[in-house]
Order: structure tokens, then sequence, then C-alpha cells
């Protein structure tokens, strides 16, 4: 299956691949320094940002290199964040996964619906066996997500990223698979 034709629902989302259409809301949610703060890069300056992302995207993804998911609310077709699976080994079956989500959308369990199944994508269509997960250490609501959905924090790298002017740990979760994520 190409990558570019996945598409995930929930009960209140839609998971499908970035379009250009998507650019302007794009670049709101990666323009925010709430939702940057514990990510690998500085907020976003320009909408060029956000556009040159999603070409980026649609290239890679054409070459299964990585998948990265929109997060749509069905009811409104709101873009609200997005799943990302990449550093795939398929021999291993592992790889590793990223989420951000829009900070007008945190707190209503929208990220743990949206994570649940894209996991469940990620086990069933792409066998994967071992998901792999990084984060700030003080990014305490990305832990607590990562434990309820099962994963375990396995690692603590010292003075991994360089962002800005700030130098950051990194805590490494894993999750094994098969076990069905709940």
């Amino acid at each position: 299956m190409r990558y570019a034709d996945i598409q995930v629902e929930t009960e209140r989302l839609r998971l499908r691949p970035f379009e250009m259409g998507d650019a302007e809301d794009w670049f709101k949610i990666m323009s925010s320094p709430e939702v940057t703060r514990y990510w690998s890069h500085l907020p976003w300056q320009s909408l060029q940002e956000a556009q040159e992302d999603i070409i980026q995207d649609i290239t890679h993804m054409e070459r299964k290199e990585y998948l990265r998911l929109a997060v749509i609310d069905k009811a409104t077709n709101a873009l609200m964040g997005m799943c990302v699976f990449f550093n795939h080994y398929p021999n291993s079956r592992r790889g590793e996964i990223g989420y951000c989500l829009d900070t007008a959308y945190q707190g209503r369990g929208i990220m743990k619906e949206a994570m649940v199944a894209f996991i469940t994508y990620l086990q069933t269509h792409l066998s994967v066996r071992r998901l792999e997960a990084d984060i700030h250490p003080d990014n305490k609501a990305s832990a607590t997500l990562l434990m309820k959905l099962g994963f375990e924090q396995e690692g603590y790298l010292k003075q991994r990223w360089i962002v800005g002017d700030e130098i950051s740990d990194s805590i490494v979760f894993g999750l094994l698979l098969p076990s069905k994520v709940e």
C-alpha cells in the first residue's frame, strides 16, 4: 500500500496524509512556542516552512522513508496535530514514533485515541513489533501518554539534542508488540 493512500479512523478522528491545503493550520501549530517547547526545532517563523515540510512529507512518504499522518477532527475537519513513524527497520520490525497536538485540543484524550489507532495500524499493516520514542525529560504530558499506551522507560541519554541555545537530555521509551494497545 502507498503511504499516500493511508486513512485511519476512530470515533472522533481521521488520520490521513498531509495536503498542501493544511499548510496554514500546520504553520499555526508548529509556530506555537507551547507546541514546540519540547520539539527538535524552534517554532517556525513563516508559512513557507509549513509548505516545504508538507512537500518534504509527500516525497518521503512516496519513498516509504517515514509515515506521517495529520490528525483531523471528523466533526469539524480541523487539523489538530500529527503522528509520525520513522527510522523504520523492517528486518527488525521496529521504528520510532512521534506526535504533536495543537494546544487548543490538549487534555481531551485526543492524542491517546490517535496513537492507539496509529500503533494498531503499524502493528497490523507494517508488522511492527517494537516502537521507540524519545522525549524531553520535562515533558510530563508526553511521558504520561506513553505510559498509558504501555511504553516503558528504557533509558536516559544525556545532552542528546541542541535546539536553539538549549542543550537537553532525552528519555527513551519502548513498547513491545503484538500485545493489543488499549
